[in-house]
Parts: structure tokens; sequence; C-alpha cells
């Protein structure tokens, strides 16, 4: 099968798009002061934790690890900002092989929903949000899987 390939403009427009993007949630990241519930989170990282009384843990584990980076309020939102390129990142690697041109459109259009702007934020959402789609494209990519093991299969049994 041959894929359309990304032309040299449009790889660099796409990537333009997502360095503007990034630097535009660092900005917000930086720039915003810390909301009560990040200050909630916040001490969850200093004193991580199994488990809290309303959350899973993973956020305060996540925040111990950016501790240990510095307790400046933008590192501490950095997971939370770099993910909307990270999910980008993995919806194009999963798609690229149908069409390279619509993945990266696909993974840009993802990047700019206006939404993913305000991810600038610490909340618990952050690793489920990576944990569901990490999951999901998994679960696809078993099924594509098997698809392609039953096909051949199936040509062996008419063989």
């Amino acid at each position: 099968m041959n894929l359309p390939s990304l032309s040299l403009p449009m790889q660099r427009a796409l990537w333009a798009v997502a360095g503007l993007s990034l630097l535009l949630r660092l900005f917000i990241s930086a720039t915003f002061p810390i909301t009560g519930d990040e200050a909630f989170f916040y001490w969850w990282g200093v004193f991580p934790d199994w488990g809290y009384y309303d959350h899973p843990p993973m956020v305060g584990w996540i925040l111990a690890l950016t501790h240990r980076l510095s307790s400046e309020v933008w590192v501490q939102r950095l997971p939370a900002t770099l993910l909307p390129a990270l999910l980008a990142l993995m919806l194009w690697l999963s798609f690229r092989r149908f069409d390279q041109v619509k993945a990266a459109l696909a993974a840009t259009a993802f990047a700019l929903v206006p939404i993913e702007f305000w991810n600038a934020f610490i909340t618990t959402d952050m690793p489920l949000v990576l944990f569901s789609v990490a999951a999901a494209l998994c679960f696809w990519r078993g099924l594509l899987a098997s698809d392609a093991a039953r096909a051949a299969d199936a040509t062996d049994a008419t063989n």
C-alpha cells in the first residue's frame, strides 16, 4: 500500500503549530496563579501516599516526581502542560500507518482544541485521560492484530 507522506512545508507548518500551542500552554501555566484544587494536589506531591480520601494516588505520585525538580508552580503543572502533546503524538503514531497526512492533521486538530489549552492546570483527570487513551489505543491495536491473524488463518485454510 502506497501511503501519502507529509510534504516538507506541511511538516514545518505542523511543527510550528505544535510549538506555538505548547508555548501558549507554558505561558498559561507560568502566569496563572495557583488554584485551590492545585494547592490541595500540591501537598499530595509533598506527602505522596497510597491513596487519598476522595481520589486515587496517581496525581500525587506524578507531583512527587516533579517536586524532585522544583517546587515552582509551573514545574508542578508541567505534566499537565505536556499531556496534550503526548496524546496528540499517541494518536499520530497509532493512525499514521493508514494515512500520514490525515493522522498528522487529526493529531494537530486534537492539540488545538480550545479545552486543551486549559490543560495547563493540575487536575486528577490528567492521568485518567492519559491511561484511558492509551488503553483504548492498545485495545484497538489488539483488534487490528486479531483481524490480521484471522485473515492469515483464513488464507492458510483456503490454500
